[in-house]
């Protein structure tokens, strides 16, 4: 051996005879005085050069190529710095007494599978220098992605791009609905998302990405804690901050969350129904399809009848309460919503076409809703309180399509589909009266055959059929003109077939009402009504079982002088006297007093219930009068009219919420006539 070099099986046989002591650490620990094999005492101050390559016999099997320059006093000293981590014991061949220490440096390495210079911090090693495929940084919440790190841009993806915990923040990606966000991104999570269901219309919504697949989004949202309108419930975009609290909270709040997205506009295909009562679900509903809903939302009448095995109604109080303004009314359903009788603007939803068995929300005039299914007295909470909530949920990327048959571009409401796209021969539009006829639908050109072409409910209108504006014009042109129907078209009006009394004078039959139904009253005399009913005598009508309710419309007709005439059981009773046409207060379709002590001494008040009972929406009080019709306090929609401003003289028409009419004057009882119940009728006569 030259240099002080050891072979390895020299190195071996010194160990073996006891040479050298253990140490920790890596280090040499002699604590002799550099005892040499050579057995003699060195004093010589010789310069060492160590090249010899030390071959650790500790139990790591390090192998240490370091080279060491040893300054030999006696004493060797080790300057020598290893990466190694082992524990054992360095034995030195030269037989020189180190008291050097290796210390090891490490750092911590994270791997990175997407080369985006962020680790998984999920997977990591300890070692002096990176191995290949580590680095120094963590962070990274998708190694598999190089384009998802802590320093990414968010993208409009539906997922955290930049790993903070937050998806597509600060942007607006233009989600049309959580199913669009459910379908970008399979695992996105539920909460909180901003959609756009129409361009401009940004919402943050609660979305349920996990019920049957998830991507459902909460459209509406109502609570019990304040009374608020539900009269355009889903039509339009209306506090839609409440959407961004979930209806279980929402439940048991005591803020007013009331808020919807408009579901005619926005896409979707599938509805559920949901109710919360005090911080807990209680009930959802079975999906429900688009496509078989009868009405849009925002109309009066039945959303459901028998469709889906439910029973939906709702509006305005006009129609859950009161019958009218309904759309398109089911064979077999009730004139109101499923005869409530006192529901409220709002909604009643079953699977009975008895009221008061599901759920029902009303809104500030009724006043209640219930948080559980069929639960009526356990969840009713009136408002304001705590307690109680439902909510709508949809999802689905689709629209309604109508089948259009006629090519004219307009469907027909009652036949549809639900889809992405539009089927061959289904339009977007649902408003053609006559879908087999192309020259018929909103906006075409009325000609004068007696049909309706565009659709408005009124034949011939805006159209010159050069016919005659009125009876009494009609006797002019012939003044042998007999007594009975005659065809007449009111100025810019509908050409109708109208009872005429020539005997009389040339008056035109331009409103009648009999008692054979319930049917609404509250704007009387405003807009073409039922026409088809002034065909039929009011004397006629009163004898009759078959509801005979229609008017010209007053506002428009010319007319001079007005009559008001009374009939029970086939015969005339009573004749007003003539009303100038110029003392009536205001116009038809108003809630308030025609007449106020006129010149014949007559009292006319009518219009809604709201006004008639309750005093509200009175237009231009009298001096002097009450605040609703006369103190009549029951009358319902329609007119009490008579020369006494006391309720209950003279004659009396009342809508169904009140029921009945007189056939007589003054004659309370004896001309009284519960609908329906042949026996009484009224009529107006103009020229």
């Amino acid at each position: 051996m030259n240099d002080g070099l050891c072979s390895v099986g020299l190195l071996a046989a010194l160990f073996s005879m006891g040479c050298f002591a253990s140490a920790s650490g890596g280090g040499d620990a002699d604590s002799d005085s550099d005892s040499d094999m050579d057995s003699d005492a060195d004093t010589d101050t010789d310069t060492d050069t160590d090249t010899d390559t030390d071959t650790d016999t500790d139990t790591d099997t390090d192998t240490d190529t370091d080279t060491d320059t040893d300054t030999d006093t006696g004493t060797d000293t080790d300057t020598a710095t290893v990466s190694d981590t082992d524990s054992g014991s360095d034995s030195d061949t030269d037989s020189d007494s180190d008291t050097g220490t290796d210390t090891a440096v490490l750092s911590t390495w994270y791997r990175d599978g997407d080369g985006d210079g962020h680790g998984d911090a999920g997977d990591w090693v300890e070692a002096a220098a990176a191995p290949d495929g580590y680095v120094a940084t963590a962070g990274d919440c998708d190694d598999a992605d190089a384009d998802v790190h802590p320093a990414a841009d968010e993208r409009c993806n539906a997922d955290d791009d930049d790993c903070d915990g937050e998806f597509d923040e600060a942007l607006s990606c233009g989600w049309e609905s959580c199913q669009a966000i459910l379908d970008a991104n399979p695992e996105a999570p539920g909460g909180v998302w901003e959609i756009e269901p129409e361009a401009g219309q940004i919402v943050d919504v609660q979305c349920d990405m996990v019920t049957d697949g998830g991507g459902w989004t909460l459209a509406l949202v109502k609570n019990s804690a304040a009374s608020s309108s539900l009269v355009d419930f889903a039509a339009g975009y209306v506090g839609t901050d409440a959407l961004a609290t979930d209806p279980i909270d929402a439940s048991d709040s005591d803020e007013d969350l009331t808020g919807w997205l408009d579901l005619n506009q926005m896409s979707w295909t599938t509805l559920r129904i949901s109710a919360y009562l005090t911080g807990a679900e209680t009930w959802t509903s079975g999906d429900i399809d688009r496509a078989d809903l009868r009405i849009a939302f925002g109309e009066d009448g039945y959303y459901l009848y028998g469709e889906a095995g439910y029973t939906w109604c709702g509006g305005t109080r006009t129609f859950t309460d009161d019958g009218a303004s309904q759309v398109n009314r089911p064979v077999g359903a009730p004139a109101d919503c499923k005869g409530h009788g006192g529901l409220g603007s709002g909604w009643d939803f079953s699977e009975s076409v008895v009221a008061n068995v599901g759920l029902t929300a009303c809104g500030h005039e009724g006043g209640w809703m219930h948080g559980d299914w069929n639960d009526y007295d356990g969840s009713h909470r009136d408002y304001p309180a705590a307690g109680a909530a439902q909510a709508f949920w949809v999802r689905g990327i689709g629209q309604v399509f109508f089948r259009d048959a006629d090519g004219d571009s307009h469907g027909d409401p009652d036949d549809r589909a639900s889809a992405e796209v539009a089927p061959d021969g289904y339009v977007a539009t649902r408003t053609d009266c006559d879908d087999a006829d192309a020259g018929v639908f909103p906006g075409a050109l009325e000609v004068c055959d007696r049909v309706d072409q565009d659709c408005d409910g009124l034949r011939d209108d805006g159209a010159d059929c050069g016919l005659p504006s009125s009876c009494a014009a009609v006797l002019a042109d012939d003044a042998a003109a007999a007594d009975g129907v005659h065809t007449i078209q009111p100025a810019g009006g509908e050409v109708v077939d109208v009872v005429c009394d020539m005997t009389g004078g040339g008056w035109t039959l331009a409103l009648v009402k009999n008692s054979a139904e319930a049917s609404s009253l509250v704007d009387f005399g405003a807009g073409y009504v039922g026409t088809a009913a002034l065909s039929t005598h009011p004397a006629d009508a009163s004898s009759s079982d078959v509801d005979a309710t229609g008017w010209l419309d007053l506002n428009e007709v010319g007319f001079a002088t007005l009559r008001i005439v009374a009939y029970l059981d086939g015969a005339e009773t009573w004749v007003s006297a003539d009303i100038a046409a110029a003392d009536l207060r205001i116009p038809f379709g108003e809630d308030g007093y025609y007449l106020w002590d006129d010149a014949n001494g007559y009292y006319w008040c009518g219009g809604e219930r709201s006004f008639t009972d309750d005093g509200l929406g009175q237009v231009n009080q009298p001096a002097g009068a009450p605040d609703d019709c006369k103190l009549h306090g029951g009358l319902g929609s329609g007119w009490d009219f008579s020369d006494s401003e006391v309720a209950n003289s003279g004659l009396t028409a009342c809508g169904h919420e009140g029921g009945w009419m007189h056939g007589g004057w003054n004659d309370y009882w004896g001309s009284s006539r519960a609908y329906p119940s042949a026996g009484a009728s009224q009529a107006f006569w103009v020229r």
